[in-house]
Protein backbone atom coordinates (compact mmCIF):
# COMPACT_ATOMS: atom_id res chain seq x y z
CA UNK A 1 0.00 0.00 0.00
CA UNK A 2 2.82 2.52 0.55
CA UNK A 3 4.74 1.90 -2.68
CA UNK A 4 1.19 1.83 -4.29
CA UNK A 5 0.55 5.23 -2.89
CA UNK A 6 3.74 6.48 -3.49
CA UNK A 7 3.83 5.41 -7.47
CA UNK A 8 -0.16 7.26 -7.47
CA UNK A 9 1.46 10.40 -5.96
CA UNK A 10 4.45 10.09 -8.23
CA UNK A 11 1.91 10.25 -11.25
CA UNK A 12 1.33 6.60 -12.04
CA UNK A 13 -1.95 4.86 -12.96
CA UNK A 14 -2.44 1.80 -10.80
CA UNK A 15 -5.01 -0.44 -11.68
CA UNK A 16 -6.29 -2.94 -9.15
CA UNK A 17 -7.67 -6.18 -9.83
CA UNK A 18 -6.32 -6.21 -13.55
CA UNK A 19 -5.02 -9.31 -15.41
CA UNK A 20 -2.64 -9.28 -18.55
CA UNK A 21 -4.36 -10.70 -21.75
CA UNK A 22 -1.98 -9.95 -24.12
CA UNK A 23 1.34 -8.49 -25.15
CA UNK A 24 2.51 -7.37 -28.58
CA UNK A 25 6.41 -6.37 -28.68
CA UNK A 26 8.60 -5.54 -31.65
CA UNK A 27 8.16 -2.70 -33.51
CA UNK A 28 5.17 -1.30 -31.21
CA UNK A 29 5.07 -2.68 -27.93
CA UNK A 30 0.89 -3.28 -26.62
CA UNK A 31 -0.40 -4.27 -23.55
CA UNK A 32 -4.07 -5.70 -23.42
CA UNK A 33 -6.02 -6.57 -20.08
CA UNK A 34 -9.11 -6.74 -18.47
CA UNK A 35 -10.75 -5.63 -15.33
CA UNK A 36 -13.79 -7.03 -14.23
CA UNK A 37 -15.63 -7.56 -17.78
CA UNK A 38 -13.93 -4.50 -18.93
CA UNK A 39 -11.48 -4.95 -21.73
CA UNK A 40 -8.57 -2.18 -22.29
CA UNK A 41 -4.97 -1.87 -23.73
CA UNK A 42 -2.54 0.70 -24.16
CA UNK A 43 0.85 1.25 -25.86
CA UNK A 44 3.87 1.86 -24.44
CA UNK A 45 7.55 2.85 -24.65
CA UNK A 46 8.90 0.02 -22.30
CA UNK A 47 7.52 -2.57 -20.24
CA UNK A 48 8.85 -3.32 -17.12
CA UNK A 49 8.05 -7.31 -15.62
CA UNK A 50 7.96 -6.86 -12.50
CA UNK A 51 5.52 -9.32 -11.26
CA UNK A 52 7.29 -12.48 -10.00
CA UNK A 53 8.94 -15.47 -10.40
CA UNK A 54 6.21 -16.98 -12.48
CA UNK A 55 6.10 -13.95 -14.46
CA UNK A 56 3.38 -13.50 -17.45
CA UNK A 57 5.24 -10.62 -18.55
CA UNK A 58 7.79 -12.99 -18.97
CA UNK A 59 5.96 -15.94 -20.51
CA UNK A 60 4.34 -13.62 -22.73
CA UNK A 61 7.52 -12.11 -24.25
CA UNK A 62 9.27 -15.31 -25.01
CA UNK A 63 11.81 -15.35 -22.21
CA UNK A 64 13.02 -18.46 -21.82
CA UNK A 65 14.16 -19.20 -18.31
CA UNK A 66 17.33 -21.06 -16.80
CA UNK A 67 16.73 -23.14 -13.70
CA UNK A 68 19.16 -25.05 -11.26
CA UNK A 69 18.33 -28.31 -10.28
CA UNK A 70 16.31 -28.44 -6.95
CA UNK A 71 18.87 -28.87 -3.91
CA UNK A 72 17.15 -27.04 -0.98
CA UNK A 73 14.00 -26.89 0.39
CA UNK A 74 13.27 -23.80 2.67
CA UNK A 75 10.16 -23.52 4.96
CA UNK A 76 9.31 -20.40 6.87
CA UNK A 77 7.18 -18.86 9.75
CA UNK A 78 6.94 -15.49 11.88
CA UNK A 79 7.59 -16.40 15.61
CA UNK A 80 5.91 -13.63 18.03
CA UNK A 81 6.58 -13.39 21.83
CA UNK A 82 10.40 -15.23 21.91
CA UNK A 83 13.46 -13.62 22.91
CA UNK A 84 16.00 -14.28 20.89
CA UNK A 85 18.41 -11.18 20.74
CA UNK A 86 17.95 -8.44 18.26
CA UNK A 87 21.65 -7.41 17.72
CA UNK A 88 22.65 -10.36 14.56
CA UNK A 89 20.94 -13.06 12.53
CA UNK A 90 21.33 -16.56 14.04
CA UNK A 91 22.50 -19.49 11.98
CA UNK A 92 22.43 -23.34 13.54
CA UNK A 93 23.60 -26.06 11.36
CA UNK A 94 22.65 -29.35 12.79
CA UNK A 95 22.28 -32.75 11.59
CA UNK A 96 19.85 -32.63 8.36
CA UNK A 97 19.54 -28.93 8.06
CA UNK A 98 19.51 -25.58 9.16
CA UNK A 99 18.19 -23.22 10.84
CA UNK A 100 17.96 -19.19 10.83
CA UNK A 101 16.30 -16.85 12.91
CA UNK A 102 16.04 -13.10 11.55
CA UNK A 103 14.93 -10.94 14.21
CA UNK A 104 12.44 -8.02 13.64
CA UNK A 105 12.32 -6.10 16.83
CA UNK A 106 9.71 -6.49 19.56
CA UNK A 107 10.17 -9.90 20.51
CA UNK A 108 9.68 -11.21 16.89
CA UNK A 109 11.80 -12.76 14.47
CA UNK A 110 11.40 -14.84 11.22
CA UNK A 111 12.40 -18.38 11.78
CA UNK A 112 13.28 -20.62 8.71
CA UNK A 113 14.16 -24.37 8.35
CA UNK A 114 16.22 -25.19 5.16
CA UNK A 115 17.12 -29.06 4.39
CA UNK A 116 18.02 -31.00 1.05
CA UNK A 117 15.43 -31.60 -1.36
CA UNK A 118 16.85 -35.23 -2.01
CA UNK A 119 14.84 -36.64 0.37
CA UNK A 120 11.52 -35.39 -0.88
CA UNK A 121 9.53 -32.54 0.83
CA UNK A 122 9.07 -32.96 4.84
CA UNK A 123 5.51 -31.69 6.28
CA UNK A 124 6.20 -28.41 6.71
CA UNK A 125 3.02 -26.98 5.47
CA UNK A 126 0.03 -25.29 7.11
CA UNK A 127 -1.44 -24.62 10.66
CA UNK A 128 -1.28 -28.49 11.54
CA UNK A 129 2.33 -28.77 11.14
CA UNK A 130 3.75 -26.07 12.69
CA UNK A 131 4.20 -28.73 15.97
CA UNK A 132 6.80 -30.39 13.70
CA UNK A 133 8.62 -27.05 12.83
CA UNK A 134 8.63 -26.33 16.79
CA UNK A 135 10.44 -29.71 17.04
CA UNK A 136 13.28 -29.02 14.03
CA UNK A 137 13.91 -26.02 15.44
CA UNK A 138 14.55 -27.88 18.87
CA UNK A 139 16.45 -30.65 17.05
CA UNK A 140 18.76 -28.58 15.39
CA UNK A 141 20.13 -26.84 18.48
CA UNK A 142 17.43 -23.85 19.19
CA UNK A 143 17.26 -22.69 22.77
CA UNK A 144 14.95 -23.98 24.47
CA UNK A 145 13.64 -20.54 25.56
CA UNK A 146 13.50 -18.83 22.63
CA UNK A 147 10.42 -21.23 21.26
CA UNK A 148 8.81 -21.90 24.99
CA UNK A 149 6.25 -19.32 25.17
CA UNK A 150 6.87 -18.52 21.50
CA UNK A 151 3.74 -18.11 19.60
CA UNK A 152 4.32 -19.28 15.18
CA UNK A 153 1.95 -16.51 13.83
CA UNK A 154 1.15 -16.12 10.10
CA UNK A 155 1.18 -18.82 7.48
CA UNK A 156 3.97 -21.91 7.63
CA UNK A 157 4.97 -22.15 3.78
CA UNK A 158 7.81 -23.85 2.26
CA UNK A 159 9.45 -23.65 -1.03
CA UNK A 160 12.20 -24.88 -3.58
CA UNK A 161 15.43 -23.08 -3.30
CA UNK A 162 16.42 -23.39 -6.96
CA UNK A 163 17.24 -20.22 -8.56
CA UNK A 164 15.46 -19.31 -11.95
CA UNK A 165 17.09 -16.62 -14.10
CA UNK A 166 16.92 -14.79 -17.51
CA UNK A 167 20.06 -14.77 -19.41
CA UNK A 168 19.70 -10.89 -21.15
CA UNK A 169 15.78 -9.83 -19.53
CA UNK A 170 15.54 -7.27 -22.28
CA UNK A 171 14.09 -7.40 -25.90
CA UNK A 172 11.84 -5.52 -27.64
CA UNK A 173 10.25 -3.10 -25.41
CA UNK A 174 10.13 -5.38 -23.23
CA UNK A 175 12.38 -5.39 -19.49
CA UNK A 176 12.21 -7.75 -16.41
CA UNK A 177 13.42 -6.98 -13.16
CA UNK A 178 13.23 -8.38 -9.57
CA UNK A 179 12.15 -12.03 -9.33
CA UNK A 180 10.59 -12.05 -12.85
CA UNK A 181 14.36 -11.22 -14.05
CA UNK A 182 15.90 -13.85 -11.77
CA UNK A 183 14.83 -15.87 -8.29
CA UNK A 184 17.87 -16.23 -6.22
CA UNK A 185 17.52 -19.16 -3.31
CA UNK A 186 15.43 -17.68 -0.56
CA UNK A 187 17.97 -19.49 2.11
CA UNK A 188 20.20 -17.02 1.38
CA UNK A 189 17.67 -13.95 1.86
CA UNK A 190 18.88 -11.35 -1.31
CA UNK A 191 16.05 -11.43 -3.10
CA UNK A 192 14.86 -8.13 -2.21
CA UNK A 193 18.40 -6.65 -2.39
CA UNK A 194 18.46 -7.69 -6.44
CA UNK A 195 15.16 -6.52 -6.76
CA UNK A 196 16.25 -2.89 -5.57
CA UNK A 197 19.64 -3.03 -7.51
CA UNK A 198 17.72 -4.01 -10.67
CA UNK A 199 15.35 -1.34 -10.49
CA UNK A 200 18.22 1.49 -9.58
CA UNK A 201 20.28 -0.04 -12.30
CA UNK A 202 17.41 0.57 -14.67
CA UNK A 203 16.53 3.72 -13.37
CA UNK A 204 20.03 5.13 -14.01
CA UNK A 205 20.48 3.93 -17.57
CA UNK A 206 17.15 5.14 -18.62
CA UNK A 207 18.04 8.51 -17.13
CA UNK A 208 20.86 8.66 -18.70
CA UNK A 209 20.03 7.90 -22.45
CA UNK A 210 16.74 8.71 -24.43
CA UNK A 211 17.38 5.79 -26.42
CA UNK A 212 15.53 3.46 -24.33
CA UNK A 213 16.68 -0.10 -26.51
CA UNK A 214 20.23 0.76 -25.60
CA UNK A 215 19.60 1.93 -22.17
CA UNK A 216 17.56 -1.72 -21.46
CA UNK A 217 20.43 -3.59 -22.98
CA UNK A 218 23.27 -1.93 -21.08
CA UNK A 219 20.79 -2.56 -17.99
CA UNK A 220 20.22 -6.49 -19.01
CA UNK A 221 24.31 -6.47 -19.41
CA UNK A 222 24.73 -4.74 -15.70
CA UNK A 223 22.41 -7.32 -14.35
CA UNK A 224 23.67 -10.14 -15.43
CA UNK A 225 27.33 -9.45 -14.19
CA UNK A 226 26.08 -8.37 -10.33
CA UNK A 227 23.34 -11.71 -10.58
CA UNK A 228 26.26 -14.43 -12.02
CA UNK A 229 28.64 -12.74 -9.00
CA UNK A 230 25.19 -13.76 -6.94
CA UNK A 231 24.99 -17.01 -8.11
CA UNK A 232 28.58 -17.95 -7.93
CA UNK A 233 28.82 -17.11 -4.52
CA UNK A 234 25.25 -18.80 -3.93
CA UNK A 235 26.83 -22.09 -4.93
CA UNK A 236 29.84 -22.20 -3.45
CA UNK A 237 27.84 -21.15 0.11
CA UNK A 238 25.70 -23.88 -1.01
CA UNK A 239 28.24 -26.42 -1.45
CA UNK A 240 29.95 -25.62 2.14
CA UNK A 241 26.80 -25.98 4.05
CA UNK A 242 25.27 -29.44 1.95
CA UNK A 243 28.11 -31.19 0.92
CA UNK A 244 28.26 -34.20 3.04
CA UNK A 245 31.58 -36.69 3.81
CA UNK A 246 34.81 -36.45 5.74
CA UNK A 247 36.65 -33.44 3.40
CA UNK A 248 33.17 -31.43 3.50
CA UNK A 249 32.85 -31.75 7.03
CA UNK A 250 36.96 -30.65 7.05
CA UNK A 251 35.81 -27.48 4.81
CA UNK A 252 33.56 -26.87 7.28
CA UNK A 253 35.61 -27.21 10.16
CA UNK A 254 38.22 -24.54 8.44
CA UNK A 255 36.04 -22.14 6.65
CA UNK A 256 33.26 -21.74 8.89
CA UNK A 257 35.22 -19.77 12.06
CA UNK A 258 36.71 -17.32 9.47
CA UNK A 259 33.88 -16.48 7.47
CA UNK A 260 33.26 -13.32 9.15
CA UNK A 261 37.33 -11.95 8.20
CA UNK A 262 37.42 -8.80 5.71
CA UNK A 263 37.53 -9.70 2.02
CA UNK A 264 35.28 -13.37 2.29
CA UNK A 265 31.95 -13.70 1.06
CA UNK A 266 29.39 -12.03 3.03
CA UNK A 267 26.17 -13.03 1.29
CA UNK A 268 23.66 -12.72 4.08
CA UNK A 269 25.03 -9.01 4.77
CA UNK A 270 26.10 -8.11 1.38
CA UNK A 271 24.19 -10.37 -1.04
CA UNK A 272 24.57 -9.08 -4.98
CA UNK A 273 27.50 -7.62 -3.40
CA UNK A 274 29.53 -9.83 -1.73
CA UNK A 275 33.23 -10.47 -2.77
CA UNK A 276 33.33 -13.03 -5.51
CA UNK A 277 36.89 -13.15 -6.89
CA UNK A 278 40.10 -15.85 -7.07
CA UNK A 279 40.78 -15.00 -3.30
CA UNK A 280 36.81 -15.33 -2.18
CA UNK A 281 36.67 -18.64 -4.14
CA UNK A 282 39.62 -20.24 -2.63
CA UNK A 283 38.26 -19.57 0.75
CA UNK A 284 35.61 -22.13 0.19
Amino acid sequence: ETLLSLAQSAGADVRRGARIARLEHGEKTVVKWKEAADAAEARARLVVGADGSHSTVRRMAGFQPCEDPDRIVIAGVMVEDTPVPDDSVHLLLGEGGIVLFFPQGKHRARAYYAYPAQGGMQAMQGEENKSNFREICRAIGVPNGWLEEAKLTGPLAQFHGADIWVEHPAKDGVVLVGDAAAKPDPCWGTGLSLTLLDVRTLRDQLLADSDWHAAIHRYADLHDDYFRSLHAVESWMADLLWDEGPDADARRASVLPNLDQPGNPDIIGLGPESPVDAAAGSLT
